[in-house]
């Protein structure tokens, strides 16, 4: 179980509510990745979000850059988040974390 919790767009929009996530994987990571906004970093984890087992159902990770997932007794943020599909249909997504 881990904790997600949304952040403002810091245009005053969006609203900061923990939710919690259930039946997903975090993972340890060195991958050496570039964030969207052209930036280099190393990665401290992954979090692996499955379209079919992790709860809540149907979650949209697309819009999560910045959020706080809190889990194993760390907090990281969300830097990266990839759908991977299998043929057509979204199979889950993987989320960089800092």
């Amino acid at each position: 179980m881990l904790h997600a919790s949304p952040v403002s767009d810091g245009w005053g929009g969006g609203t900061a509510s923990d939710e919690t996530i259930n039946f997903v994987r975090l993972e340890p990571s060195s991958a050496f990745v570039q964030t969207q906004d052209n930036e280099k970093v190393t990665l401290s984890a992954v979090l692996i979000y499955d379209a079919r087992n992790s709860t809540p159902i149907a979650q949209d990770w697309t819009n999560s850059l910045g959020w706080k997932i809190t889990g194993l007794g760390r907090t990281y943020t969300v830097v990266k988040a990839d759908p991977l599909f299998d043929g057509k249909r979204l199979h889950h997504w993987e989320m960089g974390l800092l």
